[in-house]
């Protein structure tokens, strides 16, 4: 199949697992969408969850000093799993149900910070 048909039949969702075509209008801009996905047991939802919180911890080894004094919000390990960051995550709002109701960002930089703090 040529690339152009390729991308057209993804772009139409067609090819597409239906867990993913039907949610097509999920977010993960809150905190309780994203516990969700974490908990789910379906692969291709999980995906979201799992992709989510690498890219978070990309952002986080990239814009290390964050905090409010110019520190680093969270020391994460050299060569973690994402099982690690998806546990941390939901240790975190296990231990914090207030953090549902909050951007999903900002509940994963607090479970890394709260998981793996700075010295």
């Amino acid at each position: 199949m040529k690339k152009a048909a390729l991308g057209v039949l993804l772009a139409a969702g067609i090819g597409v697992p239906a867990a993913v075509a039907d949610n097509a209008s999920h977010s993960l801009t809150g905190s309780r969408q994203l516990i969700e996905s974490c908990q789910s047991n379906a692969s291709t939802v999980r995906a979201l969850c799992l992709g989510y919180l690498a890219a978070v911890a990309d952002d986080v080894r990239h814009h290390e000093a964050e905090g409010p004094g110019g520190e680093r919000i969270a020391c994460l390990p050299p060569s973690p799993t994402i099982d690690q960051f998806r546990d941390a995550f939901l240790t975190f709002v296990a231990a914090h149900p207030e953090a549902a109701s909050q951007r999903a960002l900002q509940t994963v930089k607090a479970a890394m910070a709260a998981h793996w703090p700075c010295p």
